[in-house]
């Protein structure tokens, strides 16, 4: 099973320590208006600032009106402050949640040790109450750096109507924090961090299944091609392949290559889709089990019109040399369009 490419791993998203990207936009900048201002005086009177007019500092937005329907579906986009890079995710086709919500990296501070870690952001979904408001904190185990580690995402904010460019949009902020043990328990956490995002530019969305055809995606670790297709019943996704993965081994901290594979994942009517199979097979000769997981939904049209779908994999290997050792790629996050 093992690959044995001399490939070099470009910068991808496996949960481990990776140099860190420039950072800015660090802060979050507020802006106020004065409404007036009152000073006692020392007789209990009434100053006279607070008895002259206030002329008023906030002047008329441009911005859209702002609607009381649940905003739209489709695909919205905002920038991680910490180091420009995407946040992404999809308001569903019902109006009722937010899915597949993507950070490429997202920058950590361990304690204790100092260390600084960039980490990928995963979420597949946060309800969206009636209000336009949004908030949820999820789980997952992997490993990090040859060690077992638990990581915590929450991604909450509100829609806020339409901008100036007529475009809805929405803000809030995020967390992940990472925790392990290697010499010592430590924790690892961006803290809360501040965005914006808007819808992108798209054509209106669909709510039929998806049409047949191949798809194509990229596996973010290495820049591999992600391929499956959607045949002409329109229930299922078949010959999910991915031609390597990268995965971390605890305890050891080895970085095997693995293949994924999966015949097939059935594709429900709204959309959306998630499978688990396991084989057995050999690595580094001994025998070893493989587990894929290969979930998401589809996001209706993109900008170019074609057919859309994003979702997470996860491949696991265990095996046992000297000892037990589980091998993850941890969750990742992919996009993917139908091929011309």
């Amino acid at each position: 099973m093992k690959i044995k490419s001399t490939r070099a791993r470009a910068v991808g998203r496996t949960h481990r320590s990776r140099t860190s990207p420039a950072t800015s936009l660090q802060g979050l900048v507020l802006a106020a208006g004065l409404f007036g201002a009152v000073a006692a005086g020392t007789s209990g009177t009434a100053s006279a600032a607070v008895k002259a007019p206030v002329a008023p500092m906030l002047k008329a937005s441009t911005a859209a009106a702002v609607t009381a329907s649940q905003p739209p579906a489709g695909s919205y986009k905002g920038t991680n402050p910490q180091n420009n890079y995407p946040i992404t995710f999809y308001v569903s086709a019902d109006q009722t949640s937010l899915q597949d919500i993507s950070i490429a990296a997202v920058g950590l501070s361990c304690a204790p040790g100092g260390a600084n870690p960039f980490e990928p952001f995963g979420m597949a979904t946060v309800p969206l109450n009636s209000n336009g408001s949004f908030t949820a904190t999820t789980t997952q185990t992997g490993v990090y750096n040859g060690f077992p580690a638990k990581f915590t995402y929450t991604f909450q904010g509100n829609f806020h109507g339409a901008g100036p460019s007529g475009a809805a949009r929405a803000a809030g902020t995020f967390r992940e924090t990472m925790t392990f043990t290697d010499s010592a328990a430590r924790t690892c956490t961006s803290d809360n961090q501040s965005w914006t995002a808007a819808r992108d530019t798209q054509p209106p969305q669909t709510t039929t299944p998806p049409p047949a055809g191949n798809y194509t995606a990229t596996n973010p670790q290495d820049s591999y091609p992600i391929t499956f297709s959607v045949p002409s019943s329109r229930t299922s996704l078949r010959n999910i392949a991915i031609a390597a993965v990268g995965l971390s081994c605890a305890p050891g901290g080895a970085n095997p290559f693995e293949p994924f594979a999966m015949a097939t994942v059935p594709l429900k009517p709204n959309g959306s889709f998630t499978a688990t199979t396991t084989k057995t097979g050999v690595y580094n000769g001994h025998p070893a089990k493989f587990t894929y997981t290969f979930r998401g939904n589809f996001h209706g049209v993109a900008p170019s019109g074609a057919a859309r779908a994003a979702g997470t994999f996860q491949e696991t290997m265990t095996f046992t040399d000297s000892a037990a050792r589980t091998c993850t790629s941890n969750a990742q996050s992919w996009t993917a369009t139908r091929t011309s």
